[in-house]
């Protein structure tokens, strides 16, 4: 089923690049769409609802990795059954902090000078459109591809594919739809093109799928509960040890030098005091 999931994240990935690649107006066309749509007030009534669910996925995002940082600390500490294991924490947070927040988020957005679909049209000049593997444009910073939040959305992949067998089909399932409704979501904002959305699933994916397998399926990489629990004490205790080391050095170089250098009322008396005894 792993070769199946990546046939079809490779397919989907090759298909849309193929057909927009072929016509890169294919996405002005359908962001001039929605614009229009937008336009007539068809959507009006839709962006309160809109502004909640992207405020939801953003607080869901910074749940999951709080809940996952906070289980993994209990888990250290004393195994318990009732809590996700450290593998499921682990995977989720490398596909969170390298998917969206890696990969989308600091190389492509800050690199892929696309202009947002909402400043093409807005300057009624579409030579300024780029398609999505051109990486000129006038766009500096946060550009249009790829989209960060679909991929921060896509990334639920990670804990539908660690949820128990019976469910994990149906949790795969709910976690596309999931991304898919952020991803229109930020294409009716005029954020993103659909190309933009499409891609940053495919980089969701892929990385949930290459983290998996690194995780948990291949035999030269797998990490086992046990093991993926004792590199974690052990790299806890480090990290402690070192601390309090330096901890311990500042202190001394702290407390050290105070001893060694009296303060300026103590030099003074010393002095009146040496200054006295020679006089007698």
């Amino acid at each position: 089923m792993a070769r199946l999931g990546l046939c079809l994240i490779l397919s989907v990935g090759l298909a849309v690049g193929v057909l927009f690649a072929v016509d890169p107006s294919l996405d002005l066309r359908l962001a001039r769409f929605v614009h229009a749509l937008k336009s007539t007030g068809a959507l009006d009534r839709t962006e309160p609802l809109i502004a909640v669910i992207r405020d939801l996925n953003v607080y869901l995002i910074v749940s999951v990795l709080a809940l996952c940082a906070v289980c993994i600390t209990m888990q250290i500490r004393r195994r318990s059954d009732t809590l996700p294991p450290v593998r499921a924490c682990i995977l989720i947070l490398l596909a969170i902090a390298i998917a969206p927040g890696l990969i989308v988020n600091a190389v492509l957005k800050e690199n892929w000078s696309r202009p947002r679909p909402g400043a093409v049209l807005a300057s009624g000049n579409d030579s300024s459109f780029r398609a999505w593997w051109d990486p000129t444009g006038n766009c500096k910073r946060n550009c249009s591809f790829a989209s960060g939040e679909a991929s921060a959305a896509f990334t639920t992949l990670a804990i539908a594919v660690v949820t128990p067998l019976a469910i994990r089909y149906t949790a795969i399932t709910l976690a596309l739809l999931y991304g898919i409704l952020i991803g229109a979501i930020r294409v009716a904002a005029g954020g993103h093109f659909v190309s933009d959305v499409v891609f940053a699933g495919v980089i969701s994916a892929l990385v949930v799928w290459a983290l998996h397998g690194l995780i948990y399926r291949w035999p030269a990489t797998r990490v086992s509960e046990e093991g993926m629990r004792a590199a974690l004490e052990a790299a806890s205790r480090l990290v402690l040890d070192r601390s309090s080391a330096l901890l311990r050095t500042v202190r001394r170089a702290a407390f050290g030098s105070a001893r060694r250098r009296p303060s300026v009322p103590d030099r003074v008396a010393a002095e009146s005091s040496a200054q006295a005894r020679a006089a007698s």
